[in-house]
């Protein structure tokens, strides 16, 4: 991509000591990002920090944060997951960064690490470009659907002879990163 491109993703650090202040350093981070993005900016809607374990319990009870909440400068209720909400994963809203924990291995973030992803809000027209977009293609398993209209996800049933039931579900949708700089 960045041969082609001319875009590497970027990285930064996070500081998390008990000396740091890990709001200054994710809040520069945040200006970091802000600044790759240029006029794409005024489309962002939040910026969320998938955090390994470690990093979610560095920030979440530094003691400059916990300060920082006793004096009123931190909402303490953002340090407060909703399981209401969101019962499958912790967060907390950080100086309006939402950071989620991520304890599965499977999404390939170690427990000291993060990735900070901007959301941004979907474009008024066709005209506006966006980092982020999804090509959707045709459902191929079934042809009568094939033809059908071009959706995002599509559920179908069939019944054989003898009255089974088959539930089939598709996914035709593939999410493309026009943007790695801003990831």
């Amino acid at each position: 991509w960045s041969d082609e491109f001319g875009y590497e993703q970027s990285t930064g650090t996070i500081y998390t000591g008990v000396a740091a202040d890990p709001l200054e350093s994710l809040s520069d981070e945040v200006s970091a990002m802000k600044r790759r993005m240029g006029g794409l900016a005024s489309q962002l809607k939040g910026i969320y920090l998938f955090a390994g374990s470690n990093l979610f319990k560095k920030l979440r009870f530094n003691p400059s944060v916990r300060q920082l909440v006793q004096f009123g400068v931190l909402d303490p209720d953002g340090l407060v997951f909703n399981r209401e909400i969101n019962p499958a994963f912790s967060y907390y809203v950080l100086d309006s960064v939402t950071v989620v924990e991520m304890t599965d291995d499977f999404y390939g973030i170690e427990a000291d690490k993060g990735f900070m992803v901007p959301v941004f809000e979907k474009p008024l027209s066709a005209d506006q470009a966006s980092p982020f977009s999804n090509l959707v293609g045709p459902t191929s398993r079934n042809l009568e659907l094939a033809f059908a209209d071009v959706v995002d996800f599509r559920i179908y049933s069939n019944t054989d002879a003898y009255k089974n039931i088959t539930l089939s579900s598709e996914f035709s949708m593939l999410p493309v990163v026009f943007r790695p700089d801003l990831v």
